[in-house]
């Protein structure tokens, strides 16, 4: 999430937040090491194996994507089976893409297929957050029967107008110009810069303020979203810039009305991406309930962990389901 100003910035990033959405999912996993006992899997298009982490027992499998973002504040998620919590290629501590490759959202997607095929669940559910609750979205369309249950968190909406307009003015309301300047002459400096713990929390306060959370969530977040290899968040942020180039004006309403899976979204009202989006994208859902939290914004399971995670869990136990993780 880069906040270049006008002029030459460290990134061909014209549009002052262009990529917060996309970045805000696309940047890496806690710095802590692997948790022992983790798994790993097949490498995807002859990349280096995907960081894949599977704890607990029980016969269902949860995966959940943004190992970068989630693992290590998420310990009061209860899902009453196995959980897989993974880094696509080229996230955390995942191994890097080289430069040849062209990010896109069907290569993610295609990523998340190979991880799903080799952990060799018959039927798994998929729990992810923002731009990558669009990869899942879009893997249980191309995958009919394989998914049984997707939890959606501050995903994107299904069609870009006027939901996407709408989420860059909030964004850019809520970041000062001299938070703007700090980060960009920081980040001047070179990639050394960038790569720095002092840096890497500044930037990170202020994606927390221009998603819509406090930035200091920082001093309750265990997560810390910067490790190697995929450490600079304004490359990981080009890298959004260029999906989101590649998505266009994107509207997936037509493809919704024939997923099988339950779905909860769970969405903060002060989130910077309005709520019509998630409104819109329950409705174009036959199996989907909104868990709409007042009091949070982008970092629902930070904000209102209490609620968040008793309705998650409750959607992903055996009784649970849509009808009783929340309201339409």
């Amino acid at each position: 999430m880069p906040f270049p100003r006008p002029g030459p910035p460290p990134y061909p990033l014209p549009v002052r937040l262009a990529a917060l959405l996309l970045a805000a999912a696309l940047l890496a996993a806690c710095a802590a090491p692997p948790p022992a006992g983790g798994g790993s899997g097949t490498p995807p298009a002859g990349l280096g194996p995907p960081y894949v982490h599977v704890a607990g027992a029980g016969e269902g499998l949860l995966l959940v994507l943004g190992a970068a973002w989630l693992e290590a504040d998420f310990a009061a998620l209860e899902p009453g089976a196995r959980i897989a919590f993974a880094d696509l290629p080229g996230r955390g501590r995942s191994s890097a893409h080289p430069a040849s490759v062209v990010p896109s959202l069907a290569r993610d997607v295609a990523d998340l297929a190979t991880i799903a095929a080799d952990l060799a669940a018959p039927r798994l559910s998929i729990l992810a957050w923002s731009y990558e609750a669009a990869v899942a979205l879009r893997y249980a369309i191309s995958h009919p029967g394989r998914v049984e249950r997707l939890v959606l968190v501050a995903p994107l909406p299904p069609r870009r107008d006027p939901h996407w307009d709408a989420f860059r003015r909030a964004a850019a309301q809520r970041t000062s110009d001299e938070e703007v300047a700090r980060l960009d002459h920081l980040a001047a400096q070179g990639p050394a810069a960038r790569r720095a713990p002092a840096f890497r929390r500044l930037h990170l306060a202020a994606q927390l303020r221009a998603s819509g959370a406090d930035p200091a969530l920082l001093a309750v977040m265990a997560a810390d979203p910067y490790p190697p290899p995929n450490d600079d968040p304004y490359a990981v942020s080009e890298r959004g810039q260029r999906i989101l180039a590649q998505l266009g004006d994107w509207d997936w309403r037509p493809e919704l009305a024939g997923l099988e899976a339950e779905v909860l979204v769970v969405h903060g009202r002060s989130d910077s991406l309005p709520a019509a989006g998630a409104e819109e994208l329950v409705a174009a859902l036959p199996h989907a309930e909104l868990l709409l939290l007042e009091e949070a914004g982008r970092f629902p399971w930070l904000e209102a962990p209490a609620a968040f995670f008793a309705a998650v869990n409750r959607f992903l136990s055996a009784e649970g389901g849509a009808e009783a993780a929340g309201e339409r």
